[in-house]
């Protein structure tokens, strides 16, 4: 990797950007560089490259070729950094690069980030060489929460409200606790949502037909006043309201990110959802939110 452009305070938090040089990549770096300005972060932009070619080399072959790549890679980074340098000029920053997969750097530097960010495009394909599993991996293996940013967002703000996803789990209490920061940070609304369903009477042993009507969107709504006393005790004072929607999280979620400037939602240890389902929600909210996508692990 280069050495950082910058020299910030060893204590400085870091927040990490997977870059390359499409329309895509550059709103999610001007989304980190904002986000970096207000929490007083390191900004590090991180290209990747892998050689190109045949799949086997001559001997030394692999190294000239990955150092041709190194160097591709470090470009591109440092054009990432010039534009940082013309947006956010008093921000703090750094041009990295590394020979691998976008997904592996992305994570391996999550390991002492306080955030890591990736763009995608409007449509649901990630932008560049950040693919649709690119995304996946990061939201389920970064040790730190990941953003994920699609289109062009609006940012979080009095008329633009953070919504978390809960589902009463471990993993719920920290995405609230997060999006109650988000929210107070922003002066935003935090608004607090637990969709629910009928037929999720038979996973709490009740028959269909002898299933109260209304008890799901009660324990939905007993969920969602949990959840805004965590927010409070994180947050004394933040802004606050309750969604309790009939239908699919990821459905309800994605129909709440339209008017949203932020969307949290919490993951297990191991990369799976508590409560939600990680493929149907993160898939739905990767490829359909109207606004970034935070996904809190620890």
């Amino acid at each position: 990797m280069s050495q950082p452009a910058d020299h910030p305070e060893p204590d400085a938090p870091t927040i990490v950007v997977g870059f390359d040089r499409c329309d895509h990549a550059e709103i999610a770096l001007d989304w980190a560089a904002l986000e970096a300005t207000r929490r007083g972060a390191t900004l590090e932009i991180l290209t990747t490259s892998l050689p190109t070619g045949a799949t086997t080399w001559p001997e030394g072959a692999f190294d000239v070729m990955s150092e041709s790549a190194l160097g591709a890679a470090q470009v591109t980074a440092d054009e990432g950094l010039a534009h940082v340098r013309a947006v956010a000029p008093g921000l703090t920053a750094r041009a990295s690069a590394v020979v691998g997969s976008p997904a592996g750097a992305l994570v391996e530097e999550s390991e002492h980030a306080k955030l890591v960010v990736v763009g995608t495009r409007g449509h649901g394909d990630l932008a560049g060489t950040l693919l649709g599993s690119v995304a996946f991996a990061v939201t389920a293996h970064a040790a730190c929460p990941a953003i994920v940013v699609r289109g062009n967002p609006a940012p979080a703000g009095p008329d633009r409200p953070v919504v978390v996803g809960v589902d009463g789990s471990d993993r719920c209490a920290q995405a609230v606790r997060y999006a109650a920061r988000a929210a107070v940070a922003n002066d935003a609304e935090l608004v607090l949502l637990s969709a629910w369903e009928p037929q999720s009477a038979q996973a709490m042993g009740y028959r269909t037909a002898d299933y109260p009507t209304d008890l799901a969107e009660r324990h939905a709504a007993e969920l969602v006043e949990s959840a805004r006393l965590v927010a409070q005790e994180e947050r004394p004072g933040v802004r606050t309201s309750s969604r309790t929607p009939e239908g699919l999280p990821g459905e309800a979620l994605t129909a709440a990110s339209e008017t949203a400037g932020l969307v949290v939602v919490g993951a297990r240890g191991h990369g799976g959802f508590a409560g939600l389902n990680l493929g149907s929600v993160c898939h739905a909210l990767i490829h359909k939110s109207g606004a970034p996508v935070v996904v809190v692990r620890r």
